[in-house]
């Protein structure tokens, strides 16, 4: 009997909980980066009581310090940093310290789903112990904001855990219903988690089959509640790209490559990167692949474990429904981020423990000779999620991370140019954002970028033209706004004046760039 299937269930839950914590704990030093300052530090809807309710009424980056149109209605994120901010304040340690504990619940909720499953406990602990301490994890762990996708985890796999334990459908229905409901406006990436938890259901108990049905319509009313919330909340108009099969079909295997690779080989991780460009034959026969290997695995499974089939089943279906919501990610931006591989390392621990119950009985020494590999990687791997977690203190060493991962990337530009315009010099960071345009011509990011430089070289008309699209987009930004203006004034273009103005008078009355740009307006009018 291998040494770890003798702990008693707490002690496996505390030796994952350890795990994690040990693992992560550089993220207390981490700082607010990205999006963290605008969503919450910085917030002022966060601070009083009047805000939570603009919170959960408006789309997700409206109702923030600086907002911003983007058409994502997340009230449940919303309402976490909300309450994190009136029990922990401004704190940035406390604030990723909420961070480690949500991935704390992750791992256990993972440690008690497959216990569920029937998982022998030495397996099941390996397996979520490599999970909690995987350094792929850590990009969200250390970005404050990654509690999104944290919190949509816990839930997500609150209703797996459901799926295996109980046995009314009734009650699997409202579970699935609420928990896929609440995961979804955390982050719409949660939308179809109901379908791993249905595959569990009607695995474990097939002669129920009211269970897996249970799951299936509590997940689609949720499906349904969502997309109505949205076109009631969501003012924006979509964005969402043009798309044909043959190209959703690449965008979702080139995510599920790159994500895939994060699981085995995470040495490189990047904040933002380009996926792989595999073209739709290529994209075909890794697709191809993937439904090969989840067809063997099943085959493996039922002639030796059939009882782990339904939680392999959920793993692959992890795996397929967050490459298809990167795949919108890939053809909407082109670009990805590492840290989407939490999701698809939650998948490969349920994966590797459904597949070593398939192994056969081994001796006492070499289970013990296992159990001491698992133990020895563990150790060797964490440093490297320590590493990572470092990169998370500043924007400029989540920077200099990219710079030295990935130098000639796009994305590694448009960061290196962003960066370099942040401090005010435009002149050194106007060529990576030209690059970057010429790589993305259809992405707005490197606009202001450029819509300054031409500004300073007299190019007003070029200038106002790509400014104003992206002001308006962004009208909680002081900075596009006062260019955008003065672009069009010098350009002559005083109807783009009157429209700018028309849209940000009555939110930003006393903003010194609009109160100047109307005094100016009404000046040449006389």
């Amino acid at each position: 009997m291998s040494p770890l299937a003798r702990f008693p269930r707490a002690s496996s839950t505390a030796a994952v909980v350890t795990a994690a914590l040990l693992a992560h704990w550089p993220a207390l030093r981490a700082g607010y980066v990205l999006d963290d300052e605008t969503l919450l530090a910085e917030n002022p809807y966060v601070r009083t009581f009047s805000g939570l309710r603009v919170l959960v009424t408006s789309e997700f980056f409206v109702a923030t310090a600086r907002p911003e149109f983007s058409a994502q209605y997340r009230p449940v994120s919303g309402a976490l940093n909300w309450l994190s901010w009136q029990l922990l304040g401004g704190s940035s340690p406390a604030q990723h310290a909420l961070n480690i504990a949500l991935h704390v619940g992750v791992c256990a909720l993972l440690l008690a789903v497959l216990s569920a499953c029937g998982v022998r406990r030495g397996v099941a602990l390996a397996a979520a112990v490599l999970f909690a301490v995987h350094p792929a994890t850590t990009m969200d762990v250390s970005y404050a904001e990654g509690r999104q996708d944290l919190l949509g985890w816990c839930f997500a796999l609150g209703v797996a855990l459901a799926a295996v334990r109980w046995r009314s459908a009734l009650a699997l229905a409202g579970a699935s219903f609420l928990g896929t409901l609440l995961a979804a406006h955390c982050r719409e990436a949660f939308v179809g988690s109901f379908v791993g938890p249905a595959l569990l259901a009607w695995g474990v108990r097939p002669r129920e089959p009211k269970r897996a049905a249970g799951v299936a319509a509590g997940g689609l009313a949720a499906f349904a509640v969502t997309m109505a919330l949205r076109a009631l909340v969501v003012k924006t108009p979509s964005d969402s790209p043009n798309w044909s099969l043959g190209g959703g079909i690449a965008a979702a295997v080139s995510a599920m490559v790159r994500l895939a690779k994060d699981v085995v080989l995470p040495t490189d991780l990047a904040l933002q990167m380009t996926p792989p460009a595999l073209g739709f034959a290529g994209a075909l026969l890794v697709a191809l692949a993937f439904c090969a290997a989840a067809v063997a695995t099943d085959r493996l499974l039922a002639a030796r474990t059939p009882a782990m089939r339904p939680l392999a089943w959920a793993a692959w279906a992890i795996t397929a429904t967050q490459a298809a919501v990167y795949a919108i990610v890939v053809l909407k931006w082109t670009a990805l981020s590492d840290r989407y591989a939490y999701g698809f390392v939650l998948a490969a621990a349920m994966l590797g423990a459904a597949c070593a119950e398939s192994l056969p009985a081994a001796r006492p020494v070499v289970v013990r000779a296992v159990s001491a590999g698992v133990a020895a990687f563990v150790l060797a791997i964490v440093p490297l999620t320590w590493a990572r977690a470092t990169d998370f203190r500043s924007e400029a060493t989540l920077q200099a991370a990219m710079v030295e991962e990935r130098p000639d990337d796009p994305e590694t530009q448009i960061a290196q140019g962003l960066g370099l315009l942040a401090r005010g010099d435009v002149e050194a960071a106007y060529p990576h954002c030209a690059a970057y345009a010429a790589a993305r011509p259809s992405s707005d990011r490197p606009s202001l970028c450029i819509g300054l430089w031409e500004l300073s070289h007299g190019k007003w008309c070029a200038a106002s033209a790509r400014l104003r699209p992206y002001a308006l987009a962004r009208p909680g930004y002081p900075l596009p706004r006062s260019a955008a203006l003065e672009a069009a004034f010098q350009c002559n273009d005083l109807a783009a004046v009157r429209e700018m103005l028309g849209d940000w008078e009555p939110a930003f009355p006393d903003a010194p760039e609009v109160v100047a740009a109307r005094r100016r307006l009404d000046q040449l009018a006389r």
